[in-house]
């Protein structure tokens, strides 16, 4: 047993997670890789497998507290954690700083909360984080091992499954969401599950995978645990990085944040910290239990192959989370599956027509006092002929209001993060802040300007 947490200095918020009852999942067509965990929580490693059924790419895992809440945590092509995506509504974007020598200095989490307002907090780790191994600055985008998953994924396609796909649309469009996932429901009697969507690599195209056949012999098993350490490889040893100290801090800076946002729910705060501290610990215990040692010891005695006989029908009911904290369902759709490879008739998941904001956020996101920022806003669908505004009230008496009308040439201040890029219908809303004097308030509303007003507010602190 491997008991995992990190706590803030209250002590309340314990994060535990006990290793046992060790999961790996055979068929090369069943898109889980590994899971485990107790009765009350686990965790789910989803992935991308060869066509033997050794995993070959880590896209996604999946916590489940003891509350029953699902938690996805999406690790980017540089090992990090860059989302945290709670089933409750509450998002955080990571982005990690590294400097020309490989070493960590600081993280930048943008926490929306409860789909009302968003929060920014900067985290400096300088002095706290451990010398890594060198990354050039190129090898941050598309490694080179990437060709090779793709050839992998090709090879896959000769597994017997049916690929559902999910296609997610907003206002007519492609666009992509945080995270994908369906409750299926069998006809062969096999118990309901929820299982993620798949990234296909097109924009707003995802797959849940549903084998049709039993896993090929002789088992793969044995490989599978060296196979999946290899592939974990990289973000356990960036995770390894950072310091308990390290984690600890970003919790807390995170949970901070939040707790001074005065358009935050109650239990806001903590329920940021726990979704962070939850995340380092779900990624930790996957990394110790994907050891050889470890994973071995259980592989032979609880692999599970799952399948669901061609012929039979299942029912997929979708379900989409975007970056802004909103969520949407589509009504539920029946498949039926074939023998072989297959691609079904895509299950459509068309959501929020209308008005939507993308996103909010500041430049810096944290200002230094009598530091200026920028606050940029996102939107899409808006009415014909319909204005927004942003209006800022500071605590020192400051106030400002500015009239936007739809303009689609928006400006993009993050290289790394473009609400635009996958939507044509984008329009966006800009407004300058003066600095003020230390520990002035700003809280900045954006809305709509019509019938039925849409309202969304981010505070700073200086």
């Amino acid at each position: 047993m491997l008991g995992l947490s990190i706590t803030n200095e209250t002590g309340v918020h314990a994060c535990l997670l006990s290793a046992s009852d060790l999961i790996l999942f055979e068929n090369p067509g069943d898109c889980r890789i590994f899971a485990t965990g107790g009765e009350d929580v686990n965790v789910t490693v989803y992935g991308q497998k060869d066509e033997q059924g050794l995993p070959t790419e880590l896209q996604l895992l999946v916590y489940k507290d003891s509350n029953g809440t699902d938690s996805t945590i999406l690790v980017g092509e540089d090992g990090k954690i860059g989302y945290v995506i709670s089933d409750t509504g509450l998002i955080i974007n990571f982005l990690w700083f590294v400097d020309g020598g490989g070493t960590l200095t600081g993280a930048s989490a943008r926490v929306n909360l409860r789909q009302n307002s968003q929060v920014n907090v900067n985290i400096d780790l300088t002095g706290g984080a451990r010398k890594k191994r060198s990354v050039a600055v190129s090898d941050l985008g598309y490694p080179a091992e990437n060709v090779e998953n793709e050839l992998n994924r090709v090879k896959r396609q000769t597994s017997s499954v049916t690929k559902v796909p999910i296609h997610v649309m907003r206002c007519g469009e492609f666009t992509d969401a945080t995270t994908v996932k369906a409750d299926v429901q069998f006809s062969d009697g096999q118990p309901d599950k929820c299982l993620y969507g798949i990234p296909t690599g097109e924009t707003g195209r995802y797959e849940i995978c549903i084998p049709t056949e039993p896993a090929p012999t002789p088992s793969v098993v044995p490989n599978i645990c060296d196979a999946f350490s290899s592939v974990l490889e990289q973000t356990c040893e960036d995770l390894d990085e950072l310091s308990s100290a390290d984690k600890l801090a970003v919790c807390e800076k995170i949970q901070a944040g939040v707790s001074m946002s005065p358009s935050a729910e109650a239990g806001d705060p903590e329920a940021a910290f726990k979704a962070c501290e939850c995340a380092f610990a779900a990624v930790t215990l996957v990394c110790a239990e994907s050891t050889a040692s470890e994973c071995n010891s259980a592989a032979e005695a609880n692999a599970v192959d799952f399948y669901a006989l061609g012929g039979s029908t299942i029912t997929v009911t979708p379900e989409a989370t975007f970056p802004d904290g909103t969520s949407a369902t589509d009504d539920a759709v029946e498949v039926i599956l074939t023998s072989g490879m297959q691609v079904s008739v895509p299950v459509p998941l068309s959501v929020l027509e209308g008005f939507v904001v993308q996103s909010m956020y500041a430049v810096p996101a944290d200002p230094d006092p009598a530091e200026d920022y920028i606050v940029y806003v996102y939107y899409v669908c808006p009415e014909e002929g319909s204005f927004v505004s942003l209006d800022i009230v500071g605590t020192d008496g400051y106030t400002d209001e500015l009239i936007c009308t739809a303009v689609n040439n928006c400006p993009n201040p993050d290289p790394n993060f473009n609400p635009c890029a996958t939507l044509s219908d984008c329009h966006c809303c800009v407004l300058r802040v003066p600095g003020a004097v230390a520990l002035v308030v700003d809280v900045v509303t954006f809305k709509t300007l019509t019938a039925d007003p849409k309202q969304r507010e981010l505070t700073l602190v200086f």
